[in-house]
């Protein structure tokens, strides 16, 4: 075989034309990972939403929490439903809640482009127990029936008006914030949090709720599902909580899955020719040197191995440089709709190893295709031709 320094003292001798192809391909590959980063993000916001011994019950026909709404009455049903978790005190550990959708301004937009959609969600004291990635950051908890209300960091940070201290309107009504909290970059993080029985009051919801999230041990999940599901008196259905926030991410990803997917699709093809581009340029100017391989007794397998190494090492050193610069957006926060709700989400990049580790195999791929053919027509010059060349 062709020793490797060869393939690497080419590389250091075309530094221009080198330069210009990894740049190419470390472009491509930052464009790449930074969408797969995002497409990780959006998962992440609603995956880590749920604990994984929660249910979350809603009106059997809903599909989301901001279209569902049952009956107060039905709560004093389900807390006497049997396997649910009891609190110290010996209560059923239960949540009733009222979540709605509220246009608000964002933060440095122009005035006519400023709304957005933001969830508010009224909670009981048992729902700060019944998430355990929740933390306040600053501030303290709201106070029940004094128009208090705490709101996620991320989204404080993005619309007007949520600043600890600051009063904002709602329903005709002043509303102090006296917080921010986050929960682990769940999609709790895109939302406003307030009593529940004040937030019904202002929304004129004082006979509804929206949701119950309940605690349900592993082994008496399936019992209780089944019960709530199969009660005429409530016509409700019961969810585990992570299977709930992996449906509800369901269409974005769809959408920004399918976008990366044909976006990589195109940057491959015009980045395959740039590697093929290069590598023609390389092996034209190299066909004395192929000659005199190939009279010292390399087969021209080993020729054809060599470029392909080369194609593939430069393709690499270009992926390498696109997979680091991925990380200047790992972490950063950015909101989009939720379709499913029409609000808005705040998320963070993720780069991860995984998206790193395909990246560079993304990246190798291009190097490999576009210097296949090059490769191959470096390996079939005629050694009579090769050594004629001057």
């Amino acid at each position: 075989m062709i020793p490797l320094r060869y393939t690497i003292r080419s590389l250091v001798v075309r530094k221009a034309a080198t330069a210009v192809t990894a740049l190419a391909i470390a472009l491509v590959v930052w464009v790449l990972a930074s969408l797969g980063a995002l497409v990780n993000g959006v998962r992440e916001a609603f995956v880590v939403s749920g604990e994984p011994d929660n249910l979350l019950v809603l009106r059997a026909s809903s599909s989301s929490e901001t279209i569902s709404g049952f009956e107060r009455e039905k709560l004093q049903v389900l807390k006497f439903v049997d396997g649910i978790a009891l609190d110290p005190k010996g209560e059923p550990l239960i949540s009733p809640e009222i979540v709605i959708v509220v246009n608000r301004k964002r933060k440095g937009l122009q005035e006519e482009d400023s709304d957005r959609n933001v969830i508010f969600r009224g909670v009981s004291p048992a729902g700060f127990e019944l998430r355990r990635r929740f933390r306040m950051v600053k501030g303290e908890r709201f106070r029940s029936g004094v128009g208090e209300v705490i709101v996620a960091a991320p989204i404080a940070r993005r619309f007007e008006g949520f600043e600890v201290g600051e009063t904002f309107q709602f329903q005709s009504r002043p509303w102090r914030v006296v917080g921010h909290f986050e929960a682990d970059g769940s999609a709790f993080e895109s939302e406003v949090w307030m009593d529940a029985n004040e937030l019904g009051e202002a929304a004129d919801r004082r006979t509804v709720f929206s949701s119950a999230l309940l605690r349900v041990p592993e082994a008496a999940r399936r019992m209780v599902m089944a019960r709530i599901d199969s009660d005429p008196r409530l016509n409700l259905k019961a969810k585990e909580e992570q299977a709930y926030y992996r449906e509800q991410t369901g269409r974005t990803t769809m959408v920004v899955t399918i976008l990366t997917g044909v976006l990589a699709i195109l940057m491959a093809v015009g980045t395959v020719f740039a590697a093929a581009n290069a590598m023609y340029a390389a092996v034209a100017h190299r066909v004395r040197e192929v000659g005199t391989m190939r009279a010292l007794g390399f087969s021209r397998a080993s020729v054809l191995v060599a470029f392909l190494m080369e194609a593939g090492l430069l393709s690499l050193i270009g992926g390498a440089a696109g997979a680091a610069l991925s990380f200047l957006v790992d972490g950063l926060t950015v909101g989009m709709a939720n379709w499913n709700t029409f609000s808005e989400v705040v998320f963070k990049f993720r780069v991860t190893p995984a998206l790193v580790g395909f990246a560079l195999a993304y990246a190798l791929a291009i190097g490999v295709i576009g210097g296949f053919l090059p490769a191959v027509g470096a390996a079939r010059t005629p050694l009579s031709a090769a050594l004629r060349e001057t």
